[in-house]
């Protein structure tokens, strides 16, 4: 075909209000990694289970979801369709967004870091925690469906939606008691955080939720619920980790974030999470796509 001719000029001040507007718009080009870190990334990921154990984390958690919430019957009948889409959908992309995260952790991490990443993987600590995640995603899923179920548990709209409903004040979901030295351990790192104060004084998340605003009748419901609930939810997910994490993973943990290595790690965390966010976004739609697609009615 024949090349197209130029662009024609335009004045200039609309010439730079255009191209301020195309540079902004048009994401820069990330760089790609080395060939040697990529190897040691893809290692790395090999180290922590490789596509099967990321497809477990995931579907662990999403079935999780579903148990704490506990749709109603003819919900659940919608939504199998949907989950059984959804299921074969990661099976199909995770080698991609696997390879996706190699690619984020390369682009990052120097080949020292990554090989310091590698050694620890191969202490007990850290085999025993990642043979944990597939559990611990399923559980902390179920606690996050529980939690999203009494938010809308007083709702009317909303509650519909949902079995067995009755007692708009369902008990907590029932975690085994953790060993106590896991739970002082975990409840230490969390002293300093949000949720670590509204733990300690649920009173300064009513004032956080309400200060300063204007709330109609139904937004102060849910404040109360949000209120009443929050607390119980961080709680049984400190729970769920102290069962999951004996005091020797944790303070392998401690040991490995308090290194040099660690350290990197988690000042690079932005980062990684600027990569993925990039190169996982095409992956995500395509899934999207394919969950949401019309049933084949041949």
């Amino acid at each position: 075909p024949a090349p197209a001719p130029p662009p024609v000029a335009a004045p200039p001040a609309e010439t730079g209000s255009a191209d301020e507007a195309a540079t902004k718009a048009a994401p820069k080009p990330l760089p790609a990694p080395t060939p040697a870190r990529l190897a040691l990334a893809r290692r790395l990921i090999e180290a922590q289970g490789g596509a099967q154990a990321f497809s477990d984390i995931f579907n662990g958690g999403i079935d999780g979801i579903i148990a704490g919430l506990k749709p109603a019957p003819e919900v659940l009948a919608l939504m199998a369709p949907y989950r059984e889409r959804l299921a074969a959908s990661l099976k199909k992309h995770m080698p991609e967004m696997v390879e996706a995260t190699a690619v984020a952790w390369a682009r990052v991490y120097t080949e020292d870091e990554l090989n310091a990443q590698l050694d620890y993987m191969k202490t007990p600590g850290a085999r025993g925690v990642m043979s944990r995640w597939p559990l611990m995603a399923r559980q902390l899923g179920q606690e996050f469906g529980w939690f999203a179920r009494q938010a809308v548990l007083t709702d009317p709209k909303m509650s519909k939606y949902l079995a067995d409903v009755g007692n708009p004040n369902e008990p907590p979901l029932s975690w085994p008691t953790p060993p106590a030295e896991s739970m002082a351990m975990i409840r230490a790192r969390v002293a300093a955080t949000p949720a670590g104060v509204y733990l300690d004084h649920p009173e300064k998340l009513a004032d956080t939720v309400t200060k300063g605003k204007h709330r109609t009748a139904d937004q102060k419901r849910m404040d109360r619920r949000m209120t009443a609930i929050v607390p119980i939810f961080l709680h049984d997910i400190l729970v769920i980790m102290a069962n999951n994490l004996s005091p020797d993973d944790l303070k392998s943990q401690d040991a490995y974030m308090a290194s040099g290595a660690g350290k990197t790690q988690a000042a690079k965390t932005a980062q990684v999470s600027a990569s993925l966010a990039v190169d996982l976004k095409p992956i995500i739609v395509e899934i999207f796509a394919e969950v949401m697609k019309p049933a084949d009615k041949t």
